[in-house]
This record gives C-alpha cells, sequence and structure tokens, in this order.
C-alpha cells in the first residue's frame, strides 16, 4: 500500500510540474524575458527614486529577491536568444 501512495505522489507532483513547466514556456511566450527584466529594474528605479521618506528598513529582501529573479531573466534571455 504504501508503494501506490508514493507512485501516487510522484504523479501527482509530475503532473503539477508539467503544469507549471506549461505555464512557463506560455508566459515566456508572450513575455520576452529581456523585456520584463528591463520594465522591472525600471519600475523599481522609479520607486527607489520617488521614496522621499525614506526606505522600508526590511527592504534587502525584497533586493534579494529581485536580485535573483534577474538573475533568472538574464539566464533566460541568453538561452532563448
Amino acid at each position: 500500500m504504501k508503494n501506490r501512495t508514493t507512485k501516487f505522489h510522484f504523479s501527482s507532483q509530475l503532473k503539477k510540474n508539467r503544469k507549471i513547466l506549461n505555464e512557463l514556456e506560455t508566459f515566456l511566450d508572450f513575455v520576452p524575458p529581456q523585456r520584463l527584466s528591463k520594465n522591472l529594474r525600471k519600475m523599481f528605479m522609479i520607486y527607489l527614486s520617488q521614496q522621499n521618506e525614506g526606505i522600508d528598513l526590511d527592504m534587502n529582501e525584497q533586493v534579494m529577491d529581485l536580485y535573483f529573479l534577474f538573475e533568472l531573466l538574464d539566464a533566460v534571455a541568453e538561452t532563448t536568444e
């Protein structure tokens, strides 16, 4: 019985992974990674430039998340050129 449960879990996870990959492929078909990266960077810089009263102290987490997202977008852009 345990073996069937494991197989079901693996099959379920595989379907989820396929769905994620299909959605990612569709997203990248409609939104070029270079354009997205450029636009997100611009939006972030505009946001920072408009913070006249200072930036939240916990901004490090957001900056790190964006950094790794930009790295991913750059890698995807390089492999799809």
